[in-house]
């Protein structure tokens, strides 16, 4: 005897949506064990494939570094990010967590978490920052904030990057801000003037010769 099994789940309906409403899933898992069933578990697939499965979304709540000094490199990045310190989560100094959220309390936040072991390898992931004023005037205040240049991706045309290192390690991209690419700059960066060139001098001595391989993007 032949069994089919159809399983049906919904999360988050809203009803005045329709069958594809936003925030409805609908999953459909067909066996056949008899050949008499083949055409109900092609129309249960066929069904799927013209309802859809559409799924809740998730959002990033958090984006978590381990370091040794949470409070220290979290400082660090406050400044860098004009960040605030999460207000439901105030923490001690020595503690083994610091959390940040952007002035207006919106998420992703940063969470830097203590762990015993150090950094030894390159970063799979990492943060591409994009300066309202201007990309060397950035690598120049990251610098002086406990930051490391590490690599200068810039093209002859200006266009391109600098690696950085944060003072734990971690890798960061500064790509050119909005008017040295010609765009307008983001509401509430205001207007300050951008360099014409060279590099500024606190960020002249750390500055190293390109290690990277590869041309860099002009998109960035």
């Amino acid at each position: 005897m032949g069994l089919v099994y159809l399983c049906v789940f919904t999360i988050g309906g809203e009803p005045g949506l329709g069958a594809v409403g936003l925030g409805t899933m609908l999953a459909f898992s067909a066996v056949a064990i008899a050949g008499r069933h083949s055409e109900l578990v092609r129309g249960l697939l066929s069904l799927r494939g013209t309802i859809g499965c559409l799924s809740v979304p998730m959002t990033i709540h958090n984006i978590t570094f381990d370091c040794r000094d949470p409070a220290a490199l979290g400082r660090f990045w406050a400044e860098a990010l004009g960040l605030v310190e999460d207000p439901d989560n105030q923490v001690a100094e020595g503690d083994d967590e610091f959390a940040l959220l952007g002035p207006d309390g919106h998420r992703p936040g940063l969470l830097f978490i203590a762990v015993p072991e150090p950094k030894t390898v390159k970063n799979r992931a990492h943060l591409d920052l994009w300066p309202g004023d201007g990309r060397e005037l950035a690598v120049g205040r990251l610098v002086a904030l406990g930051g490391r240049v590490i690599d200068d991706r810039h093209n002859p045309d200006g266009s391109g990057w600098v690696v950085l290192a944060d003072p734990e390690g971690n890798e960061l991209c500064v790509k050119r801000a909005p008017a040295e690419r010609g765009e307008p700059l983001p509401v509430g960066t205001g207007e300050r003037k951008m360099p014409t060139s060279g590099w500024p001098a606190s960020v002249r001595s750390s500055r190293p010769r390109s290690i990277g391989t590869g041309k860099a993007s002009s998109k960035r």
